[in-house]
């Protein structure tokens, strides 16, 4: 009779707290449609555990998860004095290697993460490049109970931790709420029942989820990260990816958004001549963007054209209703291109007045501003790099 009892109590365990609150799902089954996550494990887990929360995400999230074959942790992601997993080295490893179709990219790891100062992460997530790893170090001893009780509570705390990594990349913050399992710092003991996601946040996630996939606005965002991190040619691929993913009938900004990032990465790589055709182009189509006329502004700088090249970016600067782009930007091409100190050093004061934060920028602005400074030369600052 015990026994019975017993079981009868166990499926409240799993069930929310109260009617604010949410366990599973959280969304309705079709809202994720067309959604794929891939999920890659990492090192040596167990099956059945990866197995159990692709199928976990699949019910609580109503997105699509495909497991990919197991990897071992790339050395370049391990912080030599410790041994451990050092999350943003494994997500910059992880974007790179994303797999082309993947929607959202989760990796699983049994190894414990650290990132600055903290070394007891359940996960990590990076919200603009929509990947994120999760580890099964906290709850190895659930796991690999030979109660059932116990691993399936410890895969519940697991797949609540994954839910929350997977919020951040659909652009999810930390949220306030007592007991909201999107809270910043969640105590081990209280991973279950008592923390799930809160009314806000379950809102917030449902739109996320039900918002359609946009290939191009994608392909661009994919872009935009591998430019970042100055691998030109992959960005170079997805901006072409996406300008073929639109029509000439399309919204013209878009058009002119993909163009100047194609003359973008082509004035990167040093490839001029046909860089500016693109630029030129995105310019016609939206003689309004001020970033189309910055990089024109590049263009005439490597021609030698130095008053085209102010022209052009006083034409940029009248267009920009933003002061920290517009006098950052100013201040560092007049700084690094045009070789004018004093001209930079007025536009890097409007920046830093307007709440630019750029290190480089401010340290310039710094440097600047001593009394008989001497400025490196052109050859031993970074160069600067063309703009949206």
């Amino acid at each position: 009779m015990a026994l019975f009892a017993l079981l009868l109590i166990v499926p409240s365990l799993l069930e929310p707290p109260h009617a604010t609150y949410s366990a599973r799902p959280v969304v309705p089954f079709d809202t994720a449609e067309g959604k794929l996550l891939a999920l890659r494990p990492l090192g040596d887990l167990m099956e059945r555990d990866i197995d159990d929360l692709a199928r976990s995400l699949e019910y609580r999230l109503g997105v699509d998860v495909t497991l990919l074959p197991p990897l071992p942790i790339p050395p370049e992601a391990r912080d030599p004095a410790t041994g451990h997993v050092v999350a943003d080295r494994l997500l910059n490893w992880m974007f790179a290697t994303r797999p082309d179709d993947a929607w959202r990219y989760v990796a699983v790891t049994s190894d414990p993460l650290q990132t600055g100062d903290a070394h007891s992460l359940y996960g990590y997530a990076n919200a603009v490049d929509h990947v994120a790893v999760l580890t099964t170090f906290h709850f190895e001893a659930g796991l690999h109970s030979t109660d059932r009780l116990e691993r399936a509570l410890a895969r519940d705390k697991l797949a609540r931790a994954a839910v929350h990594e997977m919020a951040h990349t659909l652009g999810l913050d930390h949220c306030e709420h007592d007991l909201c399992l999107m809270q910043r710092v969640i105590p081990l003991d209280r991973l279950d029942t008592r923390t799930s996601l809160c009314h806000d946040c379950i809102q917030r996630l449902d739109r996320a989820l039900a918002t359609p996939n946009d290939p191009w606005r994608e392909q661009l965002d994919l872009g935009d990260s591998f430019f970042h991190r100055r691998y030109y040619t992959r960005a170079l691929h997805h901006y072409d990816l996406a300008k073929a993913l639109l029509t000439p009938h399309d919204d013209p900004r878009a058009l002119s958004q993909v163009e100047n990032r194609i003359g973008a990465s082509l004035l990167s790589m040093q490839i001029v001549a046909e860089g500016e055709q693109n630029i030129r182009r995105a310019i016609d189509l939206d003689p309004a963007a001020p970033q189309p006329h910055y990089n024109l502004a590049i263009v005439y700088a490597y021609a030698g054209e130095r008053a085209l090249a102010q022209e052009e970016l006083e034409r940029g600067m009248a267009l920009d209703q933003d002061p920290v782009s517009r006098h950052g930007f100013a201040g560092r091409f007049l700084l690094d291109i045009l070789d004018d100190p004093d001209a930079a050093a007025a536009h890097l004061r409007a920046y830093a007045a307007a709440g630019g934060d750029s290190p480089y920028l401010l340290e310039a602005l710094d440097t600047l501003s001593r009394p008989g400074a001497v400025l490196f030369t052109h050859g031993e600052v970074e160069v600067i790099h063309a703009t949206w």
